[in-house]
């Protein structure tokens, strides 16, 4: 009798899981109907949605084909954290505009990633940016910290096409834009001096980049191939290792481990924390722990040697090989200033393809 209670308790438990999944969905489908419809409330929308819906599938077809092929890679993940904020999920489509979705995007303004973030305002809000690494880069932690910028722009401005023209203007701007105006809205601005053309145009690019990418068939779009969805397995790693030496445990490439961690600026992981989480590819882990059990320290991270010249300097072996100061006095744990001639010295490895990470 009790394992028949015990039974209709569990079913009733997972038909009331089951039920508020559905019925979240439909509220968040909910949200993001109303979030649009709100954005598209003004005679002016039409017009100017219209216009870079245009330009998107004719003048910049083949830049917005590629975008729209790396969509698949990253929106689920991305939406995911936007929901976790309560944000709007098809807000998501602000990052497409931004870089079309490349961690390594950058821009003359010195914005980098997905969500183009400066390195103050990065830093602002916890994204690390150093000689080892740009958290700017990463997919996850910069859509986390843009989640929670564009949750403070809609708190500060009441709105959501203001709180995007404000990630694009910045917030100073739209509150001067605002006070002088009298407006209330974005579309309230549209057609002042008060803010520049690429804040006018950022909101109708990003409602047309979104009417398209919902239905890439029907609008040109239709041949476009997505990209292999971001998903890994993560492995915690309490001493450096050189990325190479992470492909060959994991049984990837170099450019695998790569595209898993855009953050990585170097040819190893940082040397100057106690921990790093590395991602690695689906299914690798235990044969990637094995192989990574056996190896030295010495071969994780391999080193190359190199003998001081005499009136050689920390300064000038920084600058023959292009590398900090910082990192030589690291790895050799000098604590001066001073080397001496036929001193052994080490070095990255002897590849410089390996002392930057590239895309």
């Amino acid at each position: 009798m009790a394992m028949g209670k015990k039974r209709t308790i569990n079913c009733f438990l997972l038909v009331v899981t089951l039920i508020t999944i559905v019925f979240s969905r439909f509220a968040w489908a909910g949200k993001d109907s109303h979030f649009i419809s709100n954005l598209e409330d003004s005679p002016v929308a039409g017009k100017a949605v219209a216009k870079y819906m245009q330009f998107f599938s004719e003048d910049l077809k083949k830049p917005f084909a590629l975008w729209l092929s790396r969509a698949p890679k990253y929106l689920s993940v991305m939406r995911q954290i936007m929901s976790e904020n309560n944000i709007p999920g098809d807000i998501v489509f602000l990052s497409m505009i931004e870089s079309g979705f490349s961690p390594y995007a950058d821009s003359r303004a010195k914005a980098v990633g997905p969500w183009q973030f400066i390195a103050s305002t990065a830093k602002r809000y916890g994204l690390k940016v150093n000689w080892w690494m740009d958290e700017r880069r990463d997919p996850v932690k910069s859509t986390m910290a843009a989640a929670m910028y564009l949750k403070d722009l809609h708190n500060m401005f009441g709105s959501w096409g203001l709180a995007m023209a404000a990630y694009n203007a910045g917030e100073g701007a739209i509150k001067r834009a605002l006070e002088k105006t009298g407006g209330n809205s974005f579309w309230d601005l549209y057609f002042t001096k008060r803010i520049a053309d690429e804040t006018k145009n950022y909101v109708p690019k990003f409602l047309a980049a979104r009417t398209i990418a919902l239905d890439p068939g029907s609008h040109g779009f239709a041949n476009v191939v997505p990209q292999t969805t971001f998903s890994y397995d993560e492995v915690v790693l309490w001493q450096p290792l050189d990325l190479t030496v992470a492909a060959r445990c994991a049984g990837v490439s170099l450019k695998d481990i790569k595209a898993l961690n855009p953050e990585l600026t170097r040819w190893c992981t940082p040397l100057d924390v106690k921990s790093y989480i590395l991602r690695i590819p689906k299914h690798t882990l235990m044969p990637f722990l094995a192989k990574l059990d056996r190896l030295t320290p010495e071969e994780r991270l391999p080193m190359r040697v190199y003998t001081a010249r005499r009136r050689a300097s920390l300064l000038s072996i920084a600058r023959r090989f292009r590398i900090p100061v910082e990192l030589i006095k690291g790895l050799n744990q000098i604590r001066g200033r001073y080397i001496r001639a036929g001193q052994k010295i080490l070095l990255p490895p002897d590849n410089s393809s390996c002392l930057v990470a590239s895309r």
